[in-house]
């Protein structure tokens, strides 16, 4: 369903949802000025037809970046190999120096035995490299389809919603 095929009302409960996944039919409704019912009729019926999902995605304190450059005819596998991991964000086949680029979600202590037990054994692996994320700039939380005026994507914020991208432990100047 493109965005064209959506009704303005529809437009502005999934700019609702950006904001805030958890927000009740009731909170949203109040917000956009629009009557409960019709809130969440209109927001059911854009979930049960899957036009949207509502998804987390939970900031941990590191992760890095992995380039993995892999025998010909093996990078699928191994870029498959690593999107099943359930610490891996994403993973993707590019060309360039490196066949598959995947970041992984990785505690410090756990970062060893990733890098000496777990990785090596991805399929088809020549080499690694690994790069520690050091900041995200922006995450998936920050980005809009810009329906809602400022006042109500305030009006839906709750702590839980902040796209906080300041890393963990480290101050800023």
């Amino acid at each position: 369903m493109a965005q064209g095929d959506l009704s303005a009302l529809q437009q502005r409960i999934i700019g609702a949802l950006q904001v805030d996944g958890r927000a009740t039919w009731r909170k949203i409704a109040q917000v956009l000025d629009e009557h409960e019912r019709t809130v969440a009729r209109q927001g059911s019926e854009l979930l049960a037809s899957k036009a949207i999902t509502v998804a987390a995605l939970r900031m941990r304190e590191s992760s890095v970046i992995m380039r993995l450059a892999c025998t010909p005819g093996t990078a699928r596998l191994a870029c498959e190999s690593l999107a099943q991991r359930a610490d891996t964000t994403f993973s993707y086949m590019v060309t360039g120096v490196g066949d598959v680029v995947a970041e992984v979600i990785c505690e410090a202590h756990a970062l060893n035995e990733l890098l000496t037990l777990q990785v090596p054994s991805t399929p088809g692996l020549i080499s690694c490299s690994t790069y520690p994320v050091l900041k995200y700039f922006r995450t998936i939380r920050g980005w809009r389809i810009g329906v809602l005026t400022a006042a109500e994507e305030l009006a839906l914020h709750t702590e839980l919603t902040q796209d906080d991208t300041r890393q963990q432990g480290v101050r800023e100047a």
